[in-house]
C-alpha cells in the first residue's frame, strides 16, 4: 500500500469520525433528530419517555397505533423510552376487558406516566341479590343493611357481601306491636346502628348491634348532632350543615369551600377528598400528585351532570363511582385528554354501596338489591 493509498483511506476515516462520532455521542446520550420538526422547533433533540402501569397485568400497549409490548407480568408495568417530544396516542387492550385509551405529551427529558390504569370488563352483568329492596346503607364494616316491606311491618336485614348470605337484624314489631314509622338509620360505632323513628306521633331513637342478632334494643336520647370534623395531615376540615370547610393549622380559621354539599368521601390512600352536590362532582387534593398534576390544597372539578347526583364512592384511590337519578357511571382521576368514563347501569334512583373486600357495586331500585361483578382485578 502506497503512501497516497494510506493518506486517503486515513482522511476518509478522520472524516468519517467526524460526522459520525458526535452523533453517536449524541445518540447514546438520548438526542434524537426529529424528521416531523415544524417552524421554531429543534430539529436535534433531547427525548423522553412514557411509563405506563396497567391492572390486569399483561396487557398489550399500543403507540400511535402500533403494538410496543406487554406489560410485565410481576408489577404490569412498561418504560417507553427515546421518544421525541411530542403527543402520543397510547392504548392498553386485554382480551375480555374494555381498552385504556388517552393522548398523552411527551417532553424532553421527562418521563410521562400513567400508573394508575385499570381496565374493566368488557361485559359487566348485575346479579339479583335480595327482592323487595325499599333501601340500603353501608355498614362500616362495608356490608348492607337492607330495608323492606312485609305483610307484618318493615324489617331491617343484613347482607354479607362476602358470603353472599342475607340475615334478619330488626323488625318493625320488635319495638312496638302496634306500629313503628321509620325515619332514619345512623351508625354509633363499626358494630351498633341507631334507628330514628316516630311512635304515637313523638320521636324516638334506638340502638341495636349489628353483630348480635335478636340482641337487646336499647331505648335512648335523641344523639346530639354535632359538626363533624376530620384531621388528614396538615389539613382540618369541617363539614356541617352542608358546608364544607378547611383549615390549615390549629391557629387558622375555617374557610368554606363549597355549600350545598351532598357528601364527603376520603380515598383509600387519604391523600384527597371528594365531595359532592346535586350537580358537580370535585377532588381536594390533600397533597400533590403528579397524575393528575395537582398542587395540595387545589380543587379540581371531576364531572358535572345534569341529572341530580345522588352519591359518590371512591372504587380505589384513582376511580370513583357516581350515580345520579338515571344510572351509575365509573368515572376515572386521571382528567389528561379525554377522561375515562364508564356507564355500568341506566336505572332510575339507584342507592349504591361498593364492598372492596369483593370489589364489587352493589346498587338498589324498585326491583331489589343488585350485585356487580367483580370490578378490580
Amino acid at each position: 500500500m502506497t503512501k497516497k493509498t494510506r493518506t486517503i483511506i486515513f482522511t476518509i476515516c478522520f472524516v468519517l469520525f467526524a460526522i459520525c462520532g458526535p452523533s453517536i455521542i449524541l445518540y447514546s446520550q438520548g438526542y434524537r433528530i426529529n424528521l416531523d420538526a415544524q417552524e421554531g422547533e429543534k430539529i436535534i433533540t433531547s427525548t423522553g419517555g412514557i411509563y405506563v402501569k396497567a391492572l390486569p397485568k399483561q396487557a398489550n400497549v399500543y403507540l400511535n397505533n402500533k403494538l410496543i409490548e406487554k406489560t410485565d407480568f410481576i408489577f404490569g408495568s412498561i418504560l417507553i423510552e427515546n421518544l421525541i417530544p411530542g403527543k402520543y396516542k397510547v392504548e392498553i387492550t386485554k382480551e375480555g376487558y374494555m381498552p385504556w385509551k388517552k393522548m398523552l405529551t411527551v417532553k424532553e427529558r421527562e418521563v410521562t406516566e400513567a400508573k394508575s390504569i385499570v381496565l374493566f370488563p368488557a361485559e359487566i352483568d348485575f346479579t339479583l341479590v335480595s327482592t323487595s329492596t325499599e333501601a340500603i346503607w353501608a355498614t362500616p364494616d362495608q356490608e348492607v343493611i337492607i330495608k323492606k316491606e312485609t305483610a307484618n311491618g318493615w324489617v331491617l336485614n343484613l347482607y354479607s357481601p362476602e358470603l353472599g348470605a342475607e340475615k334478619n337484624l330488626l323488625k318493625e314489631k320488635d319495638i312496638y306491636s302496634k306500629g313503628v314509622e321509620f325515619k332514619g338509620l345512623t351508625f354509633a360505632t363499626s358494630s351498633e346502628a341507631i334507628l330514628e323513628t316516630r311512635i304515637l306521633d313523638k320521636e324516638r331513637y334506638f340502638k341495636f348491634s349489628l353483630d348480635d342478632v335478636g340482641g337487646t334494643i336499647e331505648n335512648i336520647e335523641k344523639p346530639m348532632e354535632e359538626p363533624q370534623e376530620y384531621v388528614f395531615g396538615n389539613y382540618t376540615f369541617k363539614y356541617e350543615d352542608k358546608a364544607l370547610s378547611v383549615k390549615k393549622s390549629e391557629s387558622a380559621e375555617f374557610n368554606e369551600i363549597a355549600s350545598a354539599v351532598e357528601g364527603i368521601r376520603f380515598s383509600d390512600d387519604k391523600k384527597k377528598l371528594l365531595y359532592f352536590t346535586q350537580h358537580e362532582v370535585s377532588i381536594f387534593f390533600l397533597e400533590s400528585m403528579i397524575t393528575p398534576r395537582k398542587d395540595a390544597g387545589e380543587v379540581m372539578t371531576l364531572a358535572t351532570s345534569q341529572d341530580e347526583i345522588t352519591n359518590s364512592l371512591w372504587i380505589n384511590s384513582d376511580y370513583l363511582v357516581i350515580s345520579t337519578e338515571n344510572g351509575i357511571t365509573i368515572n376515572e382521576l386521571d382528567t389528561r385528554d379525554i377522561p375515562q368514563t364508564i356507564i355500568l347501569a341506566e336505572t332510575k334512583n339507584p342507592e349504591i354501596v361498593w364492598n372492596n373486600s369483593v370489589n364489587k357495586l352493589y346498587y338498589a331500585n324498585e326491583e331489589g338489591l343488585f350485585a356487580s361483578d367483580r370490578l378490580l382485578p
